[in-house]
């Protein structure tokens, strides 16, 4: 809120307009705000205003007390009450109206002793103490830091080299090792690692407590405890869940809803009664744990030295976690290779091998001893065996889905693609051999992003395919889907069994788009194979360029406006269509909607849209009519149907199912195949020829053709869309779709000329002259200056200064820049542009890159220097005229906030309140009655 600084007249504000202090609205349409802040009074005081029945206040609806007009708002939402309108600022934090814009300001009210000017004294004092708590603010952020970043992970990588490292003799002066300076980075980087999977589990824990409480890990073992422990054995396979079968989902979410119902009433009612019986005896406790656990104060960055009770409890959870899940793990699977043989004979990877051999042997422990306490009837150690069991079992089946299978994945794409680079596998197991740990990586990350891919395309194909299509494969967009919660449910050989099928399904989608493809293209195009992604240049920066360049602009372009989702279900769609028409399984393959919608799409309806909204309201409307009968449960079930619209849908099956079914598998990967075939060549083909033509290279990386081949075909294709969308929509649509964007890309390639080619070559100059010239050239060589590079290093650079001028703080290049996004392409103001902002721009560089060149010329001139001296100190001339001009900056910043920081001490000395300022139209107020 805008604050005006200026003292009350000492008669109630009756003093002539023209000495009334003026507020920072701006004139617009001859309406100026009046800063007389009387309010008003009461409804009867003030004069009648046609436009205004009844006067009562905007936010409590109330016509007590004085109400005050502050902003543009007429009719019933013209007035409001200070106390009311200062409430709802701070709760909505905002500054101006939500209706009209309008900035609210504030007169501020001062004692009648405050002096003219402050005294230095009171001056200083602030000064002294912002600085004071300035410096404590810096000391406490520079102690967190050092505690987290640098204590916590160096006393765990301590603890973990004296744990695994050290003998029984060594640990009795294990404090000592705490404390030496040796490897202290390389310590700090891999206790970091070693913190991220102990603390990472215990925030997800943390998350999912409840959910592991009521549904899962504790659910037999929280029961009644007085239970019988016959029944447990009686019923030994009671919560093994049967075969997956695929069902209708309805009746499913409606267990689901009634599950969750009742646990929410249980879990409610649980809840009172402990507060009731607790409420007495834990006040104590209540009073330490009143106050919500933020990061700020979990950190410690509230100033409170609690946190050092948090990092406490950090290093003893992570050294038990060491123990518990690493320490003891590997001692067992040492042993058992001493006890067949293999200790020390295994070359990559012998403390994992050996840790998971370890969790193996311990889970067998455990599975055997929790079956002899269900033989022995010892309920306490029957329940935390299984517990035990159930943690080791959730673990190892982790490491399979999260790390063993996205590295099978990721090493099968690497064998598969070895024709793209012209590789052989000799040379993979060369390079393995000379880094184990980075080749695992990189196959583990290649192999997780082929996986997430792939997940994202399946759910891509639900929102396409009739329901049930599917039934093989999870739904991940299921709210009740909870991986872990399965970990815990369902048998290990279930899991192993999906693991195998997933395995399989991934390995063949993996051969039909990599291997099959990359042998089709080499024998049909063997000069298009290998990919040339060999990084060596003879000018390293112009890589480094064209790099930034292809990675910070055209990429971004391609992924934020290429629409590939919309295509891939545009064209997947119409390959079903086509495919289940002519195999009779168009009914099977896409449900009723889907199909109505492609043909509404084709015949361009406008209505259609608000057909479908009718439809989804229908439906709405009936499972919420559903719901106002059945109770809570119905009312919980329409929820779902609403979040889940899309019910199993039945389908005609026709004769020789299982046939039209495998050739409808062929074809889709004959298509698969195909795609990959278009997606390696085309691209790729593009590229080469427009680099060649615009060069006359051939030896170029093919990040560069792949990349430019992609934007090529991607603006090809929206083009394509376009002029086939307006064709659509007749001749006169087209004529005028044709004037309108040939006169908008006039005025948007008269401006692009000066923005795309100008501002990035002399950004790019000055950011040469003022960093790479004076570091890299010696005292007797002078700069060698590549347009093109300084060009393409520019592009990158305005990019990035654009991101910063829109998230620093209000100046005008930040005002023109969002006003130039508020309005949009089609509104577009090539004059307003090339003014504002172009124009600007090239002067303030224009005179950055000249000014020290007349400087130095000047100064040569008139000492007469020699003109060694004069190209060196033209050198250096740049770098300092840039520091002396950001140090004019700063000093102008503190300038100003001194003043706030004078302002502020004044506020705090002498400011008695502040009145809401009236907003008076064409500055007249009306009369007084």
């Amino acid at each position: 809120m805008e604050v005006e600084h200026q003292r009350p007249p000492d008669d109630g504000g009756n003093e002539d307009e023209s000495n009334q202090p003026s507020t920072s609205f701006e004139n617009q349409n001859d309406e100026t705000p009046n800063n007389d802040s009387s309010p008003v009074l009461s409804p009867k005081e003030q004069p009648i205003d046609d436009n205004d029945d009844h006067l009562m206040c905007r936010v409590c609806r109330g016509n007590e007390g004085n109400l005050y007009y502050p902003c543009l708002c007429t009719g019933s939402i013209k007035y409001v009450h200070q106390e009311c309108l200062v409430e709802w600022l701070k709760y909505s934090k905002k500054e101006v109206c939500e209706l009209c814009n309008h900035k609210y300001s504030f007169q501020p009210i001062y004692r009648p002793d405050m002096p003219k000017a402050l005294p230095i004294l009171e001056i200083m004092r602030g000064v002294i103490t912002s600085g004071a708590i300035m410096v404590k603010t810096w000391l406490v952020y520079t102690f967190v830091m050092a505690t987290w970043l640098g204590i916590v992970p160096l006393t765990a990588a301590r603890i973990y080299n004296c744990i695994f490292y050290l003998s029984f003799h060594d640990i009795v002066n294990a404090p000592f090792q705490l404390f030496k300076t040796e490897h202290f980075l390389p310590d700090i980087l891999k206790g970091s690692l070693l913190l991220v999977p102990d603390v990472g589990p215990y925030d997800d824990m943390r998350d999912d407590e409840n959910e592991i409480v009521e549904d899962g890990l504790l659910m037999h073992v929280r029961g009644n405890p007085h239970a019988n422990l016959d029944q447990d054995v009686a019923h030994p396979n009671d919560r093994i869940p049967p075969p997956m079968e695929p069902e209708p989902i309805v009746p499913r979410a409606a267990a689901r809803a009634n599950r969750r119902i009742r646990r929410q009433r249980d879990n409610a009612q649980a809840e009172e009664q402990a507060a009731a019986a607790d409420q007495d005896d834990n006040w104590r406790e209540w009073d330490r744990f009143g106050d919500e656990l933020t990061w700020q104060r979990l950190l410690g960055l509230d100033g409170s030295l609690i946190f050092l009770e948090h990092v406490f409890w950090v290093i003893s959870l992570n050294t038990l976690f060491t123990v518990t899940f690493a320490y003891i793990p590997y001692r067992f699977g040492n042993w058992l290779l001493g006890v067949i043989g293999l200790h020390g004979k295994i070359a990559y990877f012998p403390s994992i091998v050996a840790m998971i051999l370890g969790y193996i042997q311990i889970a067998g422990i455990t599975f055997t001893l929790h079956q002899l306490m269900h033989s022995l009837r010892m309920k306490l150690m029957y329940r935390f065996l299984g517990v035990m069991f159930l943690i080791i079992k959730v673990f190892l089946l982790v490491f399979l889905e999260i790390g063993f299978f996205p590295v099978m994945c990721g090493c099968w794409m690497d064998v598969c693609t070895l024709p793209l680079f012209n590789i052989t596998l000799s040379q993979r197991v060369a390079t393995f051999s000379s880094a184990p740990f980075m080749s695992i990586f990189l196959h583990w990350m290649v192999g997780m992003v082929y996986v997430f891919y792939s997940a994202s395309f399946v759910i891509l194909l639900r929102e396409i395919l009739r329901p049930g299509v599917l039934w093989f494969m999870r739904n991940l967009n299921d709210p009740d889907f909870n991986p872990i919660q399965e970990m815990i449910d369902l048998p290990f050989t279930r899991h192993f069994r999906r693991l195998v099928v997933s395995t399989t399904l991934f390995f063949s989608t993996i051969l039909l788009i990599f291997y099959i493809p990359l042998n089709i293209i080499s024998s049909i195009l063997p000069s298009l194979l290998p990919y040339n992604v060999s990084m060596s240049a003879e000018t390293p920066l112009s890589e480094i360029s064209l790099e930034l360049l292809i990675l910070q602009v055209v990429m971004p372009a391609i992924l934020e406006h290429a629409n590939g989702r919309g295509f891939i279900k545009y064209g997947v769609r119409i390959w079903c269509k086509i495919v289940g028409t002519a195999l009779d399984l168009d009914q099977y393959l896409l449900s009723d909607n889907n199909n109505n919608l492609n043909q509404n799409n084709n015949n361009n309806n406008n209505n259609n849209a608000g057909n479908l909204g009718g439809g989804a309201a229908g439906n709405a409307g009936a499972a919420a009519a559903g719901a106002a009968g059945g109770g809570l449960a119905a009312e919980h079930q329409a929820l779902l149907l609403l979040r889940e619209p899309r019910a199993y849908e039945p389908y005609n099956r026709p004769s020789l199912f299982g046939a039209r079914v495998t050739i409808l598998l062929i074809l889709m990967s004959a298509t698969t195949t195909l795609c990959s075939v278009v997606v390696f060549i085309v691209p790729a083909s593009i590229g080469r020829l427009i680099i060649l033509v615009i060069s006359g290279q051939t030896n170029v990386h093919e990040m560069y053709t792949v990349s430019l081949g992609l934007y090529v075909c991607w603006m090809l294709g929206k083009l394509g869309a376009i002029v086939i969308k307006f064709i659509r929509g007749g001749p006169h649509l087209f004529k005028r779709a044709v004037v309108h964007y040939s006169y908008l890309g006039m005025r948007l390639f008269l401006v692009a000329i000066p923005i795309i080619f100008l501002l990035p070559l002399l950004l790019g100059t000055y950011f040469q002259l003022v960093f790479f010239a004076p570091m890299r050239l010696g005292y007797q060589q002078s700069a060698l200056m590549f347009p093109y590079q300084d060009w393409a290093m520019g592009v990158v650079q305005m990019k990035i200064f654009g991101v910063v001028a829109v998230m620093g703080p209000d100046w005008w290049l930040k005002t023109e820049l969002d006003l130039l996004v508020q309005r949009g392409i089609e509104n577009f103001a090539a004059l307003h542009v090339f003014v504002r902002i172009v124009v600007p721009c090239i002067l303030y560089l224009s005179s950055f890159i000249a000014f020290p060149v007349v400087v130095i010329k000047l100064y040569a001139f008139i000492a007469g220097a020699d003109l060694e001296w004069t190209m060196l100190l033209l050198r250096f001339s740049y770098p300092a005229f840039l520091f002396i001009t950001s140090a004019v900056v700063f000093i102008r910043w503190q300038i100003v906030k001194f003043s706030e920081l004078a302002e502020k001490i004044k506020n705090d000395r002498y400011l008695v309140g502040t009145q809401l300022v009236n907003y008076e139209r064409n500055g007249i107020r009306p009369a007084a009655s």
